[in-house]
Parts: structure tokens; C-alpha cells; sequence
């Protein structure tokens, strides 16, 4: 029987449970620690959720963002771990999913940077107000990974 990370014995197809349902996994990297998914998952839904006020911050001028780097999906924690291990610890269609919202997000954040330095800061709250571009893209990615918790 395979073990994971802390020494626990896991089945050999690889299914994480996560509050009771099965999550698939990539049956190639069978070495898992199932709390590494949800550790990952509550950090990642915390730290961007931290963005509504960076964001709150940025638009009252105190707090500087690059868009450059705003707009890669793979340079916040979640990211690179999504961009490693979280590539072999997900299913590919939960991978896929979770994968495009994320880039979304990042997509999406970027581009509230970049409207607010190119001189359109009602175009960038636009996106932040509720109901707008960047609280969309945060709800759905927030949304699919509570998704993999349950």
C-alpha cells in the first residue's frame, strides 16, 4: 500500500477524499497528502481574497502594483504550486477547470492595473465595483475551489 506524505496509507487509485467526497487525482504521482489539496486550496482562497483590498489600497493610491506581474497567473503561491505539484495532485478536468479560472483571475486583476495607470480609474473600479469583471472572476475561482474542499 502507498503512503503519503505524513506516513498515512492512501488507496492505490489514487481518489483523495476531502470532506467525504472523492476527488480524482493523477494516478501517475500517487504519492499524496490529501491535506496539501486543501491547505493549498484555503491559502490560495484567502490570499486572493486579500486582493479586494490591495485593490482598495491601489485605487486610493497607496499601494503600487505591477501589472506585469499582476497578470501571470503562475507568480502567487497558488500558482506555482498549481503549476507544479497541483498538476499531478488534481484530475486533469479539475485541473483544466481550475487552471482557466485562475488565469482568468490574474487575467481579469491585470487588467484593473492596467486601466487605472493607463488614466481609467472608473474603468477600474468599474471592474471591482459588485456585479463587475473582477468580483466575477474571483466568485467563479472561489467557487471551484471550495468546490475541490467538498
Amino acid at each position: 500500500m502507498l503512503k503519503s506524505g505524513r506516513d498515512e496509507p492512501i488507496n492505490t487509485l489514487c481518489i483523495a477524499r476531502l470532506h467525504g467526497d472523492a476527488v480524482p487525482i493523477n494516478r501517475n504521482r500517487c504519492r499524496v497528502n490529501e491535506m496539501s489539496i486543501k491547505e493549498q486550496v484555503t491559502q490560495a482562497i484567502a490570499a486572493h481574497g486579500q486582493w479586494k483590498v490591495k485593490f482598495r489600497d491601489f485605487m486610493a493610491g497607496k499601494l503600487d502594483l505591477d501589472f506585469g506581474v499582476v497578470q501571470m497567473n503562475n507568480q502567487c503561491p497558488f500558482g506555482k504550486w498549481l503549476d507544479g505539484e497541483g498538476k499531478g495532485q488534481l484530475s486533469k478536468d479539475h485541473y483544466d477547470e481550475v487552471f482557466r479560472l485562475h488565469t482568468e483571475f490574474h487575467k481579469v486583476a491585470g487588467e484593473v492595473v492596467r486601466k487605472k495607470k493607463g488614466g481609467d480609474a472608473s474603468g477600474a473600479q468599474k471592474y471591482l465595483d459588485s456585479g463587475g469583471v473582477f468580483t466575477m472572476a474571483s466568485s467563479a475561482l472561489t467557487k471551484k475551489m471550495m468546490d475541490l474542499m467538498r
